[in-house]
């Protein structure tokens, strides 16, 4: 009984609070935990890698390595969202090849999920993140991908859109789902709603450790770039 209320407390405060210890402590009892609680340990220390990644964005070899231990945790979790979470961002990384093999191999996955479960917050968000990641490809590697790999998974700004509204709705994950509204805005030319969610990302409360703190140093980013620009 103590082991099983000991994962529940790591499930509840995790996300809020002392994640770096929190890791430490779930990976040091893993071996411990019996079978029946082994799932939802490899489930929750892939979130916590994924969040965990964000912790140094400018380092390459640190993000790379905390990406990779979840992708290990969801894959043992068999929680292919959680694994498209993980693996969409590592893609970032990836050789061009790699990365496109990465985002063919998801899309089909997260719009199966979608249309059993239309309301699932993390599945739209992953989709309209995949969606946006293969706009941004560029005509160039959209044409060496439909050359070399049968072309990407059909994208548009216009359905990402509607996915991230729907996040947004929900309040959860709101510092990513604010900042790839913008990018949505933005690609759509409708620079005055990317601008408001821009601000608006820089002002949610910070819930996720590092992520949404990542997030918020984009927008600032992304603005001082828009204004740079409009000054010229």
């Amino acid at each position: 009984m103590r082991g099983v209320f000991w994962l529940a407390l790591c499930l509840l405060v995790s996300p809020l609070r002392a994640q770096d210890s929190l890791m430490i402590a779930l990976e040091s009892r893993l071996a411990a935990l019996p079978d029946s609680q082994k799932r939802d340990a490899w489930r929750e220390l892939a979130r916590q890698h994924f969040f965990h990644s964000f912790k140094h964005p400018d380092s390459v070899e640190f993000r790379q390595a905390a990406l990779a231990k979840g992708l290990l945790r969801a894959t043992e979790a068999r929680d292919t969202l959680l694994m498209a979470a993980n693996h969409l961002e590592l893609a970032r990384f990836l050789p061009n090849d790699s990365a496109v093999r990465v985002l063919n191999f998801y899309k089909p996955i997260v719009d199966s999920v979608l249309k059993r479960d239309p309301s699932n917050i993390v599945a739209s968000l992953i989709y309209a993140s995949l969606s946006i990641e293969i706009l941004k490809l560029g005509g160039f590697k959209t044409f060496l991908a439909k050359l070399f790999y049968g072309g990407l998974p059909q994208a548009s700004y216009d359905s990402a859109l509607l996915y991230l509204l729907q996040t947004k709705l929900e309040g959860e994950f709101l510092a990513m789902t604010y900042y790839r509204l913008a990018e949505c805005y933005f690609g759509l030319r409708n620079h005055r709603d990317a601008i408001e969610s821009l601000n608006a990302c820089l002002k949610t409360e910070e819930r996720y450790p590092y992520l949404d703190a990542y997030f918020k140093r984009e927008a600032r980013k992304a603005l001082e770039r828009y204004y740079a620009e409009r000054r010229r």
